[in-house]
């Protein structure tokens, strides 16, 4: 074990009876023997990694040792990627006097430290609010058109119903492409195998892909009596379409050169 001192000092190390003081920076070997060894004074000894640590950067570990980790040099901590803060504290910990909304808890398990909806609630679409899904899906199914859906905050149409989602799934991703996507099957009644109560769990995968905000489908008619016929649509005689809108014009389309008719006029 003193092979990494010179011959000289390994055999007064050796000596019976002998006390030698070594002061070192840096690494320090396992060294056995009737010696006293300790760093120099500008350093401190790290008893995790035996690193003579420079005292002014050293910071003392937490006491759980499974929230962090040493880099290479044996003097500097980083946390795990779920702990934040100098003192690799929890999500919930770090973040135990900052605001979230009701019926949500701050997640222990996320490197980015967010919150999390409690069971029977799930993330608004802009991300900021826990909504009862109970109460959501009541408020989608109101809306029998496309149209009218896709003006309810965290509703979307999908497969011919108006059923929650948004722009903005749980996992934080934006669809740019403007389509949005239910946040989930409801779960089967409490009462049934497995059931939740009829409630969901926020994170599940989306069941499909919810028509554009734009609302494609809407207004086929293919001739100007049909067209302006229904609340939801206007006629552009230029290009000889049927168009979302109202007497104002054309909803998302354009209508160039004029020619726009409406039924609500």
């Amino acid at each position: 074990a003193l092979t990494a001192l010179p011959p000289s000092l390994q055999a007064s190390l050796s000596t019976t009876g002998l006390a030698t003081t070594v002061t070192l920076v840096g690494a320090v070997s396992p060294l056995k023997g009737p010696g006293t060894f300790k760093c120099a004074s500008a350093y401190v000894f790290n008893v995790e990694t035996n690193q003579c640590c420079d005292r002014n950067s050293f910071t003392l570990p937490p006491s759980d040792k499974s929230r962090y980790y040493w880099l290479s040099n044996g003097c500097q901590l980083r946390c795990r990627s779920t702990f934040k803060g100098a003192d690799c504290l929890t999500c919930s910990e770090f973040k135990a006097n900052l605001w979230k909304p009701e019926h949500s808890v701050w997640d222990d398990t996320s490197p980015i430290c967010s919150f999390v909806c409690l069971p029977g609630f799930i993330k608004s679409a802009g991300g900021a609010e826990c909504i009862a899904v109970e109460n959501l899906v009541k408020k989608c199914d109101r809306a029998s058109r496309c149209a009218d859906c896709t003006d309810i905050p965290d509703c979307v149409w999908c497969q011919g119903e108006c059923v929650p989602g948004g722009p903005v799934l749980s996992s934080g991703q934006v669809l740019l492409n403007g389509f949005g996507c239910p946040f989930l099957d409801i779960a089967p009644p409490a009462s049934s195998p497995g059931g939740g109560g009829g409630l969901a769990a926020e994170g599940s995968a989306c069941v499909c892909a919810a028509t554009s905000r734009t609302c494609t489908d809407e207004c086929r008619h293919d001739n100007c009596g049909e067209c302006i016929g229904d609340q939801y649509c206007g006629w552009c005689s230029n290009l000889t379409k049927c168009m979302l809108g109202s007497y104002a014009g054309p909803r998302f389309e354009s209508c160039p050169g004029g020619g726009w008719r409406a039924g609500d006029v």
